[in-house]
């Protein structure tokens, strides 16, 4: 019995299709390049495992087959491991997207929840692993919570992020990202382009919540808010930027779908979380949260190109990812 058996079990298996069949025509010795054809086309597509089962995912246009890699290529990685570990992450968030973070949270295998009462939030915040603070939907009721919140994380040793939705959009948000700065010390500070110039006092023309334009030096200033707050600054964009003010990182990548969805960047900030407190190296971690999240981006775009759906569909990836890890993408 040979480490590929799981192949011959599924030899010629076909799979109705939209204008045709797929089936698998022929498999190389080497299932890191496991070639399949199809009924309907030439096409030849590179593929890694899915765990379970051979299985058809299917876009409008074409099939993706996936089968086992050898035991021994297998690695875990951080969406792996924080489904093994599940941890509770505290968000303190913005109502338009609460319900996505918390979805996207059970979906990577952490726990949500979502308490933002000042009665509460230091009594919850004390059985978390990490604490979220994202001031989308800010009021002084929240305010208050983050700062009770953050500063009882602070007193216990657990992680504090920091998503600045829109701080440079007005002087209230502003000022209290300067507050939240001078009182609880973050962990993390994941922001765009735009909330990275506001507070860095740059001059910049925001857009909402949206990042907007200007003119920044953008590894310049991410690295020195880093040094200032002692904490990991994430850039998110286009490409992605990581420094922890000694060491930095570009990471490239993702799909512009996620930026036509709301919410995409705020489950990432909670999903930051979660990851900083799985292991023994959150720099790391959180760099590789960033390369599969990227990931998880395209793979949702593979099943379809109706924006309605892209939310679903990285939900579904990003719950791929967490139990299959790198064999789930499809490359």
């Amino acid at each position: 019995m040979n480490t590929y058996e799981k192949y011959g079990t599924f030899w010629s298996t076909k799979y109705k299709i939209a204008g045709g069949l797929a089936r698998v025509e022929k498999v190389k010795p080497d299932p890191l390049n496991l070639l399949v054809n199809t009924d309907v086309g030439s096409n030849r597509h590179r593929f890694l495992q899915m765990k379970g089962s051979f299985s058809c995912i299917f876009t409008q246009k074409e099939p993706f087959l996936h089968a086992y890699v050898h035991p021994q290529r297998r690695t875990t990685m951080i969406f792996q491991t924080i489904r093994q570990q599940q941890p509770l992450v505290h968000c303190i968030t913005n109502y338009v997207v609460a319900n996505f973070q918390a979805n996207g949270l059970l979906a990577i295998g952490a726990s949500p929840v979502m308490a933002d009462d000042s009665q509460e939030v230091e009594e919850m915040v004390a059985i978390a692993q990490a604490l979220l603070i994202n001031i989308g939907t800010l009021n002084d009721r929240t305010k208050s919570a983050m700062l009770l919140a953050g500063k009882k994380a602070n007193a216990l040793g657990i992680p504090v992020i920091l998503d600045p939705v829109g701080v440079g959009a007005t002087t209230y948000r502003k000022e209290t990202v300067k507050h939240l700065l001078e009182n609880i010390q973050f962990a993390v500070i994941r922001c765009n382009l735009g909330e990275l110039a506001a507070i860095a006092g740059v001059d910049w023309q925001q857009k909402g919540v949206d990042s907007g334009h200007g003119s920044i030096a953008m590894e310049a200033e991410a690295t020195l808010l880093a040094q200032r707050y002692q904490c990991i600054v994430i850039v998110t964009g286009e490409r992605d930027f990581i420094t922890d003010g000694k060491h930095s990182q570009w990471i490239a990548g993702g799909h512009p779908q996620m930026t036509e969805v709301t919410g995409t960047g705020c489950l990432l900030s909670a999903i930051c979380g979660a990851a900083y407190r799985v292991g023994p190296n959150p720099y790391q971690q959180l760099t590789e949260t960033l390369t599969y999240y990227k990931k998880a981006g395209v793979l949702a775009s593979a099943f379809t190109a109706d924006i309605g759906d892209f939310q679903i569909a990285l939900l579904n990836a990003i719950h791929r990812l967490s139990k299959d890890g790198e064999a789930s993408c499809i490359l």
